[in-house]
């Protein structure tokens, strides 16, 4: 289904887009430890199932950013960690044709200490890859989040 999908387009403004839309708000992070980054397998039955993401998921109505993503990665991960943990990188406005508008919320999560064992949600995805930067552009990922890492890592335009 999305083989053949174009990519999405992302800006720092929503002026960048003629009359943007946002259907819904999402916030993810890139989880890192020891130049590795945590991944996720989509389950089967999800939008993209099969494929790789970084954690991440939709903010409820009235929710915070920070409060979205420090529940998406209990939720996802199983992990309770606070708010000064995290980094906040970068708001982006997402036009992914023919699907919509969406605003991205992208944080990063330095581990200095091995990692938190990973308790999967199996409704929602159903492995976990710590994957090495190198590998990141091999595996078979969502669409737009190889955009979203060339701009986070190596600061090319969205």
């Amino acid at each position: 289904m999305f083989d053949n999908t174009p990519c999405p387009k992302f800006a720092k403004s929503p002026s960048y887009f003629k009359e943007f839309n946002p259907l819904l708000e999402v916030a993810i992070c890139f989880i890192e430890h020891q130049s590795t980054i945590l991944l996720l397998q989509r389950s089967p039955n999800s939008i993209q199932g099969g494929r790789w993401c970084v954690p991440g998921g939709k903010l409820n109505p009235g929710e915070f950013v920070e409060e979205a993503i420090l529940r998406e990665l209990h939720e996802e991960l199983g992990w309770s960690i606070t708010n000064s943990d995290l980094e906040f990188k970068v708001k982006l406005f997402e036009r992914f044709p023919p699907f919509g508008d969406f605003i991205l919320n992208v944080f990063s999560f330095p581990l200095s200490t091995p990692p938190l064992p990973v308790r999967l949600s199996p409704q929602e995805h159903t492995n976990y890859l710590w994957a090495t930067h190198e590998q990141f552009f091999s595996i078979d990922l969502m669409v737009g989040q190889k955009e979203v890492y060339n701009y986070l890592y190596y600061g090319e335009s969205p």
